[in-house]
Parts: C-alpha cells; structure tokens; sequence
C-alpha cells in the first residue's frame, strides 16, 4: 500500500502530462511554432521562427511563475503575451485563431500515452475501480487535453476529469483533489493519486488525506526540498496489486 489507509483502494486519480500521456522532447513548442509561422504568414504579419520561440519562451515562463503561485493563467493569458512580445496588433478573430494553436499543436506534436497505461487503466475500469484525472494546465487546454485522450481511445475510461484552467485551482491545492474525490463520491482514504511531481501530486494528495504514488518512468522529480511518496513506481501494473487485480 501507498500510505496507511483504512479500507481499500476504490478509486485512483491521475496526473495526465508525464503520467498518463507524454509528448517528445520539445514536441508541443515546435509543433505551436510551426503553426503560429504558418498563420501569421496567411494573416500578413510573418515573424522570423526565432521571435516566435522567444515570446512563446517568454509565455512558458509567465505560466510557470504563475502555476507556482497558484494563480491562473489560460491560453488567452499566453496569446496576450506572446503578441505584445512580438509587437502584433490582431483583430479579435486574428488572436482567437492564434489561440487556436494551442489546441489543435497537441494533436499534431507526438504525444503518447505511457507505458503500460492502457492496459492499467482498462483493467482497473473493468474491476469497477473508479478513475479520474486531475491536471494542472499549462499551455494546453483541457479542450486540447480531451482531445488527446480521445485520439487514444482514453477518454471513456475515467470517470471524471478535473482541470486547473475548469476548476480553478492547482495542485497541490487541497480543494482540486476534494472536488474530485466529491465528483467520484469516493472518500480520500480510499483513494490514491498516481503523479510525477513532488510538489504539485504527492504533497497535494497527502495533505488531501489520500494515498500517493509517483510515477518516473517519464519524469524522475528528484527534488528532494519535497516529500516524496510512499510508493515509486516505473511500471503502471504495480498500480492494479492495489486494488487486488489478479
């Protein structure tokens, strides 16, 4: 077991990026750059690739600061961003089909489901072990998140999907892993959290009171200023012995 829990483990929510799905090295920025060069070429106001990958940079860092302060910041946020950053002045409808990017660049940038998550997931699904996913958003929409787990033919396999940029907080906001675990109708202390990061997935689920796992066949946080959780795993299927799949 990952923590001391009372009873057993009747649901398990996720992280997506690096737990559930994971993109290239640099996919989602080149797949966005390409596409932004491409629009704003069409629209008349074409900048060099190099001024494109600055502002989104600069978006990226806005973004980052903000996750950590636990305030929120959309898309829209990043598109006002990156167009003063590259001193453009667009129509409403220009900045919307701008923004645009950031949904439709995640189907195009090579993100793929982890190892061994498929199968995990479908087993626990069909053993009527409740699943959910709790993501904080980055620059990629919960719009553009669903989209990836439907292209894999995920999506139908949780029970609930809790995003920051719909719910409006981040982890390790206790409030997002309640309302999740509300949704569920599933009590913390029969509940695990499975993610990659110390500070946002295991701090978040434990003081929730659920159990935690973390995930680093993708991304091993290794910053040891966090706590880490009781459980590390490599490989999704050590996830179904706590829920006593056969």
């Amino acid at each position: 077991m990952p923590t001391a829990l009372e009873g057993p483990v009747r649901a398990i929510t996720f992280d997506f990026w690096n737990t559930v799905m994971a993109e290239p090295p640099g996919g989602l920025e080149a797949a966005r750059v390409e596409r932004w060069e491409s629009l704003l070429e069409q629209l008349g106001h074409a900048r060099p690739r190099a001024a494109i990958v600055a502002a989104h940079a600069s978006a990226v860092d806005e973004q980052q600061t903000a996750w950590r302060a636990n305030e929120q910041y959309v898309t829209t946020d990043a598109t006002r961003a990156m167009l003063a950053a590259l001193e453009l002045d667009l129509s409403d409808a220009e900045a919307a089909a701008f923004d645009a990017v950031f949904v439709h660049a995640a189907l195009g940038a090579g993100v793929q489901p982890c190892g061994g998550i498929e199968p995990t997931l479908r087993r626990c699904h069909a053993a009527g072990v409740r699943l959910a996913i709790i993501c904080d958003i980055g620059l990629t929409p919960a719009v553009g998140v669903r989209a990836l787990l439907t292209a894999e033919d995920l999506l139908d396999l949780f029970d609930v999907t809790v995003f920051s940029d719909e719910q409006g907080t981040y982890k390790p906001d206790v409030r997002i892993f309640e309302h999740t675990l509300s949704t569920l109708g599933v009590g913390a202390d029969a509940a695990v959290h499975v993610g990659d990061r110390r500070r946002t997935d295991v701090a978040g689920a434990l003081d929730a009171g659920m159990g935690a796992v973390r995930y680093r066949a993708v991304f091993d946080d290794l910053d040891a200023s966090y706590r880490d959780a009781p459980l590390v795993i490599d490989d999704h299927r050590a996830l179904e012995t706590l829920v006593a799949i056969p």
